[in-house]
């Protein structure tokens, strides 16, 4: 008897999650599929950024009784609306003055000073970085 697993990617689009699973829809069949939140790829805060209709891989193990997801991981960059701000902090003058914006639940990261509230912008997911305006 030979034990031989295969691991494949696909992709899949959010739909919604409670406090123990996340719900994924396959973009070309439409079934949905259940994985546990805890086999986001990264860290808790990862959950936070997930956002309707959002792209995520799946990973599936296959073996002789068929497809297991066993973890998902979120895009390397997203575009998220900026939903607050504070104050700039640095010298504007010499235009490396930066401010924090709030992106969604409370996360937030730093932003050049020209980014409003209202604004679309796209960050890298690894680090929360912003990357430019959407």
């Amino acid at each position: 008897m030979s034990l031989v697993s295969t691991l494949n990617d696909k992709l899949y689009t959010y739909l919604y999650s409670d406090k123990k699973k996340v719900y994924l829809s396959n973009p070309e069949t439409y079934e949905e599929i259940e994985i546990d939140v805890d086999k986001v790829e990264g860290n808790e805060k990862h959950l936070q950024l997930l956002e309707d209709d959002m792209k995520v891989t799946v990973s599936f193990l296959e073996t002789e009784k068929g497809l297991s997801p066993i973890s998902f991981r979120l895009p390397q960059m997203h575009a998220y609306v900026v939903i607050g701000t504070t104050p700039i902090v640095g010298n504007a003058s010499k235009g490396t003055a930066v401010k924090v914006v709030e992106i969604r639940d409370g996360i937030q990261i730093n932003v050049p000073e020209f980014v409003n509230v209202g604004d679309k912008i796209v960050i890298t997911l690894n680090d929360l970085r912003y990357f430019k305006r959407a």
